[in-house]
């Protein structure tokens, strides 16, 4: 045991086994050991703990290598560190040494070695710090020395005035042998308000009391007219109006004011040996003080004054920044290279980039392409208007764009050339959010007004029009039967069933229609079997394809299925195959079928009639398009039909489209999901 065994060292070893018996060897020594399993640990602990000595394996797994670890360490801890380790390649060695040098220990070289290679760099250390205490304390010494040197102008330096005043004072009688010396300051008014002496005690209190109440003495007078030093070789005789005037014996005194350039700061008064009052090497002396000590209250009263500017630049700083962090409105400065000076709270808030993202670089770089335009051609023509204002966007650091009103100013230097400008910039997302919201709501309103006059014009006519026939067609068979005649009679109550189909298909998509508009049909989807729903809406149908010979094949596979509304299903196919009806031609066939694609089942409804003019695509699913076409057989219709299908089909996710030429029969299809979610 020794003088080091009560130190502490981290041991650094990412082999257990290794390290335990390295441990227990230093332990056993009166070591204090703590471990570390790899460079990062070592890191950690070498921050958070007052190791004495770093001992360091150089493999440590997969992680940074205790070089790397020795570095780190060494950057912020001045401590020895010893490599520990197997290596004895050279160039391994040498790596270490440009690292540390406090040693190299080969693993395994005994206990001995390991514990002289700890206390010598131990020792080497120990020694290093006290040849830096010995450096550092000639260092101080030094400084010290220097600082008596230089006390005069260290005082010259002074921000304190009194301070500076009181010092300087002590020092005039400690180091030029003054018996007492006294500085008197001038207000703004020229009277003196403020006294400092040194070697008088009390007896100066009623020359204080008198300068400070306006009343002059003799030496103060004379000075008062000259810029020279004004001497008094006896002031007992001389000053006899003055209380000090006793206090003189053998002594003389001068007097000179407290000048630089142009303006007098106060007055300075010495006494010294009589035997020199006629030196003119004194009177040079106490000038180069006085002068010394007049510019010293010069660079106080510049300070004072700039600290008062200082303070009224940051007053007005804050003022700024306040109005700059409070306003919503985003604020960008520029310099005249275009890049970012700062922005404030806003803008950061706008753009979702911190203040330190933006800054330094152009506004530019947070637009798109379409927008980089804007601002290039707005910035081109700043220079021929002061001030300009226009829309613009900028791309939010999630990529999404915000539109801003831009007001921008140029900003021009003393020589008139552009300093940069700064723009105050109005985020326009509310607004223009409003104004889509508008225009939606206008949409809204015109499909409102459309469906009220869709809904007025089927009432108005073409629910009539099956009435009108059912009542004509009534009156013809009331007539016939009184005539004896049952071979009409017979047809025309054919034909009245024909109008009352029409009025009730016309009546129930009506009445869908109107209760999709006011959002009372509810959307229950399931599980449903697509080809059973389109045999019961082929039922339907009947006696209008007996009527035109038609037929109608559902190929649509029976185990298909599909997540949707029965009813409105139902409803979908009930339309599309009536639709198909109507302007089939005699004989003619119409097919269902289906194709599965990724997540949806798109439904077909074929037909070979007259088909539908590419014009009408669009306009057959739109409420305000007045698109009416009578059937192969003279059949009406009110389009509400096709328009409840686009509704019933969006209502499922879906989207309906049609295929068709002139004459070669149409194809409408719409897709339907196989399992959205329920």
């Amino acid at each position: 045991m020794d003088s080091f065994a009560d130190r502490s060292i981290l041991l650094v070893e990412d082999d257990d086994i290794t390290a335990t018996l390295e441990q227990r060897i230093l332990e056993r020594y009166g070591f204090a050991v703590s471990r570390a399993r790899n460079g990062e640990e070592a890191i950690a602990a070498s921050r958070n703990n007052p190791f004495d000595l770093v001992l360091m394996d150089i493999d440590l797994g997969s992680g940074m290598d205790g070089t790397e670890a020795a570095r780190e360490i060494l950057s912020h801890r001045d401590i020895p560190l010893v490599f520990l380790s197997s290596h004895t390649e050279p160039e391994v060695v040498l790596k270490t040494e440009g690292i540390t040098s406090y040693g190299y220990i080969v693993k395994n070289s005994g206990e001995t070695v390991l514990l002289a290679s700890i206390k010598m760099a131990f020792r080497l250390f120990d020694s290093r710090r006290k040849e830096k205490e010995k450096e550092e304390r000639l260092a101080h010494f030094n400084r010290v020395l220097a600082a008596i040197r230089n006390v005069n102008q260290l005082i010259l330096r002074e921000k304190d005035k009194e301070l500076l005043l009181s010092t300087a004072v002590v020092i005039l009688i400690e180091t030029r042998g003054f018996f007492s010396a006294w500085i008197g300051l001038y207000d703004k008014t020229g009277k003196i308000d403020y006294v400092v002496q040194a070697g008088l005690g009390d007896r100066f209190t009623p020359v204080e009391n008198r300068l400070l109440s306006g009343s002059l003495i003799p030496c103060l007078a004379l000075a008062t007219e000259t810029d020279r030093t004004v001497t008094i070789e006896d002031p007992g005789s001389y000053c006899t109006e003055c209380p000090l005037h006793e206090n003189y014996p053998a002594k003389s005194a001068m007097t000179i004011r407290l000048k630089h350039a142009d303006s007098i700061y106060g007055i300075l008064t010495v006494s010294f040996p009589h035997t020199l009052a006629l030196d003119e090497d004194e009177k040079s002396v106490l000038e180069e003080v006085a002068g010394d000590i007049a510019f010293a209250l010069y660079n106080i009263a510049r300070d004072e004054a700039r600290r008062l500017a200082e303070e009224k630049i940051a007053e007005n700083e804050r003022m700024y920044r306040t109005l700059l962090e409070t306003t919503p409105e985003g604020f960008w400065y520029i310099d005249g290279e275009g890049k970012t000076v700062d922005v404030n709270n806003s803008i950061v808030k706008m753009t979702g980039y911190a203040r330190e993202e933006i800054v330094g670089k152009s506004p530019l770089e947070f637009t798109n392409e379409e927008n980089r335009t804007i601002f290039r051609n707005e910035i081109a023509q700043m220079p021929s208007r002061n001030h300009r204002t226009y829309e613009g966007a900028f791309m939010h650091k999630n990529g999404y764009l915000i539109p801003v009103l831009v007001n921008a100013t140029i900003v021009l230097n003393a020589n008139g050339d552009i300093a940069g400008s700064f723009s105050f910039m109005t985020n326009l997302s509310s607004q223009k959010k409003l104004q889509r919201e508008l225009v939606e709501a206008n949409h809204r309103l015109q499909e409102s007004i459309e469906a009220k006059d869709k809904l007025f014009s089927i009432i108005s006519h073409d629910l009539r029009s099956p009435f009108h026939a059912i009542i004509g067609f009534s009156e013809q068979i009331s007539e016939e039967l009184a005539a004896g005649s049952l071979e009409n009679a017979v047809l025309f109550s054919r034909k009245i069933m024909e109008s009352a189909m029409r009025a009730n298909e016309l009546l129930e998509n009506l009445l869908q229609w109107a209760r999709v508009q006011t959002s009372q049909i509810p959307y229950h989807p399931e599980k449903i079997r697509i080809s059973l729903v389109a045999d019961k809406a082929i039922s339907h149908f009947q006696y209008s394809m007996a009527g035109k010979k038609l037929q109608i094949r559902n190929d649509i596979p029976q185990d298909l299925e599909i997540t949707g509304d029965p009813f409105m299903q139902e409803t979908i196919l009930r339309n599309l195959i009536s639709n198909a009806i109507k302007f089939s031609l005699p004989e003619g066939v119409i097919r269902l079928s289906s194709r599965e694609e990724i997540g949806d089942v798109e439904i077909a409804i074929k037909d070979n009639g007259i088909g539908i003019p590419p014009a009408d695509f669009d306009k057959i699913f739109a409420l305000g398009s007045k698109v009416s076409r009578k059937g192969t057989s003279g059949e009406a219709g009110s389009g509400l039909g096709l328009i409840l299908c686009r509704e019933f089909v969006e209502k499922h996710g879906g989207k309906i489209r049609v295929q068709s030429q002139a004459k070669q029969g149409a194809a409408i299809y719409y897709t339907i999901p196989i399992s959205p979610n329920i």
